[in-house]
């Protein structure tokens, strides 16, 4: 006959269970870049009301991170259509 298998709980104890869990969550999860150079950004009440709406739509939690959207998808927009000629 075979014994029942232990639990997690009953070998090793829930903190070890639990702090072992939480880091193979941080493992997997892709490194977020450090922002480390913030930038103040002066804007018309008509812009910050259209970053709001968008950070609304999209479901965004922070308004930076709203903004950081923004300027990602218009720096990928303008490196996509060719140089004015000058």
């Amino acid at each position: 006959m075979v014994a029942p298998r232990p639990t997690a709980i009953d070998d090793i104890g829930l903190t070890y269970v639990v702090n072992i869990v939480f880091i193979a969550y941080k493992g997997d999860m892709a490194a977020e870049p450090m922002l480390t150079v913030k930038k103040l950004v002066a804007m018309t009440p008509d812009l910050a009301e259209r970053i709001a709406a968008f950070r609304f739509e999209q479901r965004i939690n922070t308004e930076a991170e709203a903004i950081r959207t923004l300027i990602e998808r218009g720096l990928a927009t303008a490196a996509k259509k060719p140089k004015a000629d000058t």
